[in-house]
Formats: structure tokens, sequence, C-alpha cells
């Protein structure tokens, strides 16, 4: 069976998925080596949060990583869907959880930098078209 070319684009998503993976993975780590100190501290969110969320990112990432290179079945339409997923979770981390004091620091570019990146994998995958 002959293999479709992927573009650089595909690449670069295949890798941006598994990096996002990689740091929900050192989110699960360092959460589950500091547990105690957070829990002394009395940290907001706790460290089960830190965990979960760190391990939701881990999997999703992998997910859209492993299903980009493997062409999975309607892998545009995943992608696309754990994308938005991480789009959303980390807004609602940033806005309804973290409540540090600097949350307005940097609003500007994690606003273009999350739209971007939604953007770029729309633009990379291109779901609406049946054959690319």
């Amino acid at each position: 069976m002959k293999q479709k070319k992927r573009s650089i684009g595909f690449w670069l998503l295949i890798i941006a998925f598994a990096l996002l993976a990689l740091s929900g993975w050192q989110r699960v780590a360092a959460s589950l080596a500091a547990a105690y100190w957070l829990t002394q501290a009395g940290a907001n969110p706790g460290p089960l949060y830190l965990t979960i969320s760190g391990a939701l990112w881990g999997v999703v990432g992998l997910l859209a990583a492993g299903w980009l290179f493997f062409y999975g079945r309607a892998y545009r339409w995943v992608v696309l869907g754990v994308a938005l997923l991480m789009f959303f979770t980390y807004w609602a981390d940033r806005l309804l959880v973290s409540r540090a004091d600097g949350l307005g620091a940097n609003i500007g570019f994690a606003i273009l930098a999350s739209l971007f990146g939604l953007g770029f994998t729309a633009f990379v995958l291109r779901p609406w078209q049946k054959n690319k």
C-alpha cells in the first residue's frame, strides 16, 4: 500500500501534539513529586487537580500525535476535536481555576498563540475536504 507523502506542516503538528503530551506528563510528574509540599502549603488547585489535568493533556496529546502518525480513521476530525479540547481546557484552567495575581500578564500573547494553534491545526488538516 502506497503511503501518502506528509507535508512539513503535518510533521510539525505531530511534533506539537507530542510536545503538548510531554508537558502534560511533566505536570503529572511534578505534581506527584511535590504533592506533600503542595498540600502543606494549601495550594489551590491542589495536586489532585494538577495530576488529573496533566494526565488529560498527556493522554489526548499522545492520542492526537498517534492518530496523525498512523492516519487513524477520521483523523482530521479526531485531531481537530483534541485541539479544541486542549484550547478550552487551557482557557478554563487559566480563567476559572488558576487565580494568580498576574492573570492578565501576557494575556494578549496567550490569546494569539492559542488562536494560532487552532488556526494552524485547521489549516494543516483541512477537515472540510474529502481528499487532500
